[in-house]
């Protein structure tokens, strides 16, 4: 009888053919049903042979073993190249795993990104920022993924560049620019850059110095540093705030500044005997400035106060 069931198509012969579990059954199938076959006028199999493609076992009409050979040779060769384009090319499980890998390291990476931003630490954003672009897109270009989440990931990417190029922008702009701004719309995310921006470089210009005086890092601890707001606000603060503890005011900047306020005294003197209030009064506003930066209240400091305190009293009843 032709065989009418147990048809598989067999990726090697190009066709359907039958497929046994067991050679004991192909072989049953050979005995019952050949001659029967053979009657009807059709090809009858002759021998079973086993297909490592279907992993089974077929039966067939060419009585050639040498043929079967070559053939189980061509099928083993197709069997390697699948086996590599397989190991080559993700399964779907594996490209969704690849992007959800992909997805997590953004969040990280972008979390970082933020920080520094928001610390204004605009070298260290851009580096991570450059890298983070670049690896992730030669990752997506390599699993070659068509997922939905791809272009959520890459937009998420180009929001943070856009976000960079506007603290660029703005940390570029003259104090008086951006004092400006500040004054302007307080819910404007370039509002809040603006003041944040003004608070952080006060704070630098303290760190960055040489030479600090106790009276600048207190008002950095005290004025700047409170007034930092947004996202992150915390973490920048805890951070400025350490480095700013652990700056030591400069003994030698405060002898200079006790000699620079007592020639100031010395200055008023002679400028309020030649009749210039307003002169003296622009001396006097400079020198409490200099005394507030000192930040310190001893036996120089109060001296040097109570000469200015008696200085004011006499501009004001000239």
């Amino acid at each position: 009888m032709k065989p009418t069931k147990n048809h598989y198509y067999c990726v090697a012969c190009h066709r359907p053919k039958m497929l046994f579990e067991t050679q004991a059954k192909a072989n049953n199938f050979i005995r019952y049903n050949a001659a029967e076959m053979l009657q009807a006028g059709t090809k009858a199999p002759v021998r079973s042979y086993y297909c490592s493609l279907c992993g089974g076992w077929h039966v067939t009409s060419n009585p050639s073993t040498e043929d079967g050979e070559r053939l189980d040779q061509r099928d083993n060769e197709l069997v390697k190249r699948l086996e590599a384009r397989k190991s080559v090319r993700p399964t779907a499980s594996a490209e969704k795993a690849n992007v959800s890998e992909i997805a997590n390291a953004i969040d990280i990476k972008l979390q970082e990104y933020a920080f520094l931003a928001a610390l204004f630490d605009l070298e260290a954003a851009d580096t991570l920022l450059y890298e983070l672009a670049d690896t992730v897109r030669s990752k997506i270009e390599r699993i070659g993924a068509k997922h939905s989440k791809i272009e959520s990931i890459l937009k998420r990417i180009r929001d943070a560049e856009d976000d960079f190029a506007m603290r660029s922008r703005l940390y570029a702009l003259s104090r008086e620019e951006l004092q400006q701004m500040d004054n302007g719309d307080a819910d404007s995310t370039e509002c809040l850059f603006a003041h944040n921006i003004l608070c952080i470089k006060a704070i630098r210009e303290v760190l960055d110095s040489d030479a600090v005086l106790s009276g600048q890092r207190l008002q950095c601890l005290n004025n700047y540093l409170p007034e930092i707001k947004g996202p992150y606000c915390v973490k920048v603060r805890n951070v400025l705030r350490e480095k700013l503890e652990a700056v030591k005011p400069s003994p030698s900047l405060y002898r200079t500044t006790i000699l620079k306020l007592i020639t100031c005294i010395e200055t008023l003197r002679d400028v309020y005997a030649a009749g210039h209030y307003t002169e003296c009064a622009d001396l006097l506003g400079g020198s409490y400035l200099l005394l507030k930066d000192i930040g310190t209240d001893d036996e120089n400091v109060q001296l040097i106060r109570s000469h200015l305190d008696q200085w004011q009293t006499r501009l004001a009843a000239s």
